[in-house]
C-alpha cells in the first residue's frame, strides 16, 4: 500500500487534502495531528474516504506536537475510541502508554514505530534487535524509520527484515533513502509514504505520490521484480527512469528503473549484489572507475576503457558501452558523418566511447583537453589528432561534440568553449539541462545542433536490450523521454 501523510495546519486544510489523496489513489492516509492546529478528530475520521492512521509525532522524533505527553496519548486514545484504523505510536512513548492504547484498540491496527534521524545503525544485528523490541511490545505492525547517510543504508534494513514474522514497515529517510521507499513490495513491507505534492512531505526523501504510483509503479512490484538503476554522482539529474519504467509498463515487462546516488562504489557494487539486480546505467564519474569492480566486459567496453551499462547474468556482472553508438546514430539524424573533421572536447568516459566510435566511421577525429596528456592517452590508441582546448581558436572543423560536464546543471550558466568559435554542427552530451548554454549559444551563431537527449535515447535502446533481452521500442522510449520534461 502507499500512504500519504496529511500534513495540513487546519482542519479544513486537512480535509482537502483527504479527499484529494483518495481521489489521486492513496491506499491508506496518515493523518499527522500532531502537524494541525486543535484537530477535531471526530470530524477529520468521518469524513476519511480511506482507512486512516492516526499519528501524534512527538518533537524528539521528527514530531511538531507542542503539548505534554499525556496529552498526546490522551489523543491518540481518542483516535481508537473514534473508530481510526490505525494508530501509530513510539516505542519511546514507553511499555505503559503502549499497553494501554494496546488494550483498548479493539479493531484498531497498533503501529509500534522507532525513529532514527541521524543515521541508520552500521550492525544489521542492531536493526533486528529494534525490530525484535518492537514486536515484544505487542504491536500489530513493527515500523523502524532511520536516516540513510549512504545508499547502502537501504540494503542494510532490507538485510534486517528477512526473518520477521510480525508485519513491518522498513524506511530509510533521506535523499540517499529512496531505495527503500520504491523497494517496499519486493521486501515485504506493509507500506510505503509517498507526498501529496512537493513540499508536504512529513519526512525528508518522500517521493511524491505521483511518481511512486505513476512513474516507479511502486505498488505493482513484486519480490520477481528486475531491479535496474543510474548509477553516478550525482544521480538525481538522471531522467532514465522517466524514459524506461512507462516502457516497461506498456510491455508488461516486470522491471523498474531508480536512481543511485552511489558515494563509495565499490561498497555499493560489494552490497547490491545481495538483492540480486539486473543491470545498471553508469553515468559521471564512474565509467571508468567501474571498470575495476566489473566480472568482465564486452570487447567494445574494454578497447575503448570506459562502461556506461552492466548487465547481470547469473549474478556476473557484465560492462558495457552504448555510448558511441548513440551519439553516432544521434549525429546521423542531423548530418553525415564520413569525411567530416570532427573535435571533441573531453578525454573522460564519456569523450573515449564517442570517440571510438566516431572512429569508425571514416572522419578525421581531434580530442582536446584540459589536460593534454589524457587527450594523447586517448587518441593514441584511436591514431588520431589531440591538444589542448585552446587550440580549437586556430582549428577548422565541421563537427564539435562536447563530452565534459561543464554547462552541467547547477552550473549551467557554464560552457566549454566560447561563442565566437561555434560553427558547423555542434554537439553536447549534456541532458540537464535540454538545452545547455553552449547549444544555445551554437544556435544563435546558425549552427546545427544536436542535444544530449538525443544520445541519451539511442544509447538507452542499447541498454535495454542488453537487460530485457527484448528489441527496443524507440518511439515509445522517445515518447516517454519528452514527455518526462
Amino acid at each position: 500500500m502507499i500512504c500519504i501523510p496529511i500534513t495540513a495546519k487546519t482542519e479544513q486544510e486537512a480535509l482537502d487534502c483527504m479527499e484529494t489523496a483518495a481521489a489521486r489513489g492513496a491506499d491508506i492516509i496518515e493523518l499527522r495531528i500532531d502537524c494541525m492546529e486543535s484537530p477535531r478528530l471526530g470530524r477529520l475520521l468521518s469524513a476519511r474516504k480511506k482507512q486512516v492512521i492516526v499519528t501524534c509525532r512527538k518533537k524528539e522524533e521528527g514530531g511538531f506536537y507542542r503539548g505534554s505527553e499525556d496529552e498526546r496519548i490522551a489523543l491518540l486514545k481518542d483516535a481508537i475510541s473514534l473508530g481510526a484504523d490505525y494508530v501509530d505510536v513510539e516505542l519511546s512513548s514507553g511499555s505503559d502508554s503502549i499497553k494501554m492504547l494496546a488494550d483498548g484498540r479493539g479493531s484498531c491496527r497498533l503501529i509500534v514505530s522507532f525513529h532514527n534521524l541521524k543515521e541508520t545503525p552500521a550492525d544489521i544485528g542492531e536493526i533486528r534487535r529494534i525490530f525484535a523490541e518492537l514486536e515484544g511490545v505487542g504491536c500489530d505492525i513493527a515500523k523502524v524509520a532511520t536516516f540513510a547517510n549512504d545508499i547502502v543504508d537501504n540494503i542494510r534494513m532490507f538485510e534486517s527484515v528477512k526473518d520477521l514474522k510480525t508485519p513491518f514497515i522498513a524506511v530509510c529517510m533521506g535523499e540517499k533513502g529512496e531505495l527503500s521507499r520504491i523497494l517496499y513490495r519486493v521486501f515485504g513491507s506493509f507500506l510505503t509514504y509517498a507526498a501529496l505534492d512537493s513540499g508536504m512531505e512529513s519526512a525528508t526523501g518522500q517521493i511524491q505520490f505521483s511518481l511512486m504510483k505513476d512513474v516507479y509503479r511502486a505498488d505493482r512490484l513484486n519480490r520477481k521484480t528486475g531491479i535496474l538503476g543510474t548509477i553516478g554522482r550525482p544521480a538525481r539529474y538522471s531522467r532514465s527512469f522517466f524514459m524506461f519504467n512507462p516502457v516497461y509498463e506498456k510491455l508488461g515487462l516486470n522491471f523498474v528503473h531508480m536512481k543511485f546516488e552511489v558515494d563509495n562504489l565499490a561498497a555499493f557494487l560489494g552490497e547490491i549484489r545481495k538483492l540480486n539486480p539486473a543491470g545498471f546505467s553508469v553515468t559521471t564519474p564512474y565509467k571508468e572507475q567501474v571498470i575495476r569492480h566489473l566480472d568482465s566486459m564486452d570487447e567494445n567496453a574494454g578497447k575503448i576503457g570506459a562502461v556506461n551499462t552492466i548487465s547481470v547474468r547469473d549474478g556476473i556482472f557484465i560492462g558495457h558501452n552504448t555510448d558511441g553508438m548513440g551519439a553516432k546514430k544521434a549525429l546521423l539524424e542531423k548530418t553525415a558523418i564520413k569525411g567530416k573533421v570532427v573535435v571533441i572536447i573531453g578525454a573522460g568516459g564519456a569523450a573515449k566511447s564517442v570517440a571510438f566510435e566516431l572512429s569508425r566511421e571514416g572522419c578525421r577525429l581531434f580530442i582536446l583537453n584540459r589536460t593534454v596528456e589524457r587527450a594523447r592517452q586517448v587518441a593514441e590508441k584511436l591514431g588520431c589528432g589531440y591538444g589542448p582546448i585552446s587550440d580549437l581558436d586556430k582549428m577548422e572543423y565541421d563537427i564539435l561534440i562536447n563530452c565534459t560536464t561543464v554547462g552541467m546543471s547547477p552550473n549551467d550558466g557554464e560552457t566549454p568553449v566560447p561563442k565566437a568559435q561555434l560553427r558547423g554542427v555542434v554537439m553536447d552530451v549534456i541532458y540537464k539541462p535540454p538545452v545547455t548554454r553552449l547549444l544555445r549559444e551554437a544556435k544563435e551563431s546558425g549552427c546545427m545542433t544536436v542535444d544530449g537527449l538525443a544520445m541519451l535515447l539511442h544509447q538507452a535502446t542499447g541498454q535495454f536490450e542488453l537487460w530485457t533481452g527484448k528489441k527496443a521500442p524507440i518511439e515509445i522510449m522517445r515518447e516517454s523521454l519528452w514527455k518526462s520534461l
